[in-house]
């Protein structure tokens, strides 16, 4: 099997998840690491659970996501 150089066109990080893209010019990234910041932050749609002394993985649907208010969200062209 042969592989072509991948090419990176674009960078964007979400720092907070659900909500817009942060572009960057540049990062550093490591194998086997997060992307750096992304999705580092999430605004909780009420009450989700989570348990600071247990953490484990909570769905998506438990926070805010501009795709489900869109008509709050003004149209920048």
């Amino acid at each position: 099997m042969t592989f072509s150089p991948a090419h990176i066109t674009a960078l964007a990080t979400y720092p907070v998840k659900g909500l817009t893209a942060h572009p960057l010019q540049t990062t550093t990234v490591e194998a086997g690491a997060e992307f750096p910041l992304d999705r580092a932050y999430a605004i909780e749609n009420g009450p989700c659970g989570f348990d600071p002394a247990a953490p484990q993985h909570i769905s998506k649907s438990k926070f805010l996501a501009l795709v489900r208010y869109e008509d709050c969200v003004p149209i920048v062209l």
